[in-house]
């Protein structure tokens, strides 16, 4: 008989949560700095009800953060409702908003990427796991291991580069796509 263990990577090997919550600060900083709204850092909350409405929307948790940052400004801008600021940023009239208000929002955007692009800590004794895991694995071999995530593709690779997480060999299988019933039994049946 053979077992696997299956992984998620964010937030259960590495700290992405701590990275999402700099970019967020950071983008809502600058809209800070245009006046748009004060105390940034006690505002991360709507911009987590915005990013839900999004997330509900496209149906994963990394779509295009453009539309994140339209919404916060149409939210802080407009003083619109979280949901009602994600419906103005999807209809797309990026163009109807005044030309300092994009600016705003370029630099803004401009800014939340370059903070995504942090490499996340791993979490408190995942290296020393990861560790154990693959010496178990050498003497137990009907034991796989697998990191099954619906991160985006670039930045999880980014990621598993800097941790050197297919160097060392931890895993067997990784595995990058949307999670479905249909995907986790095919993981499932590697």
């Amino acid at each position: 008989m053979y077992f696997v263990l299956i992984f998620d990577a964010d937030n259960t090997l590495w700290d992405t949560n701590s990275v999402f919550h700099q970019a967020h600060v950071a983008m809502l900083e600058v809209f800070e700095t245009a006046q748009l709204l004060s105390n940034a850092r006690q505002q991360v909350e709507k911009v987590r009800a915005i990013d839900r409405a999004l997330i509900q929307h496209f149906g994963r948790f990394e779509y295009g953060f453009k539309n994140l940052v339209t919404a916060i400004a149409h939210h802080y801008h407009d003083g619109v409702d979280p949901s009602v600021a994600a419906a103005r940023a999807l209809e797309g009239d990026y163009r109807a908003l005044n030309a300092t208000l994009r600016t705003t929002i370029e630099t803004a955007y401009q800014v939340h990427t370059d903070t995504l692009a942090q490499i996340p800590p791993l979490l408190a004794s995942v290296a020393e796991t990861l560790v154990h895991l693959r010496a178990y694995r050498k003497v137990h071999p009907h034991v796989a291991t697998f990191i099954f995530s619906e991160g985006h593709p670039d930045r999880l690779e980014k990621t598993l580069t800097s941790h050197q997480i297919r160097q060392h060999d931890y895993f067997d299988e990784i595995v990058i796509e949307l999670k479905t019933a249909e995907s986790f039994q095919r993981v499932g049946n590697l």
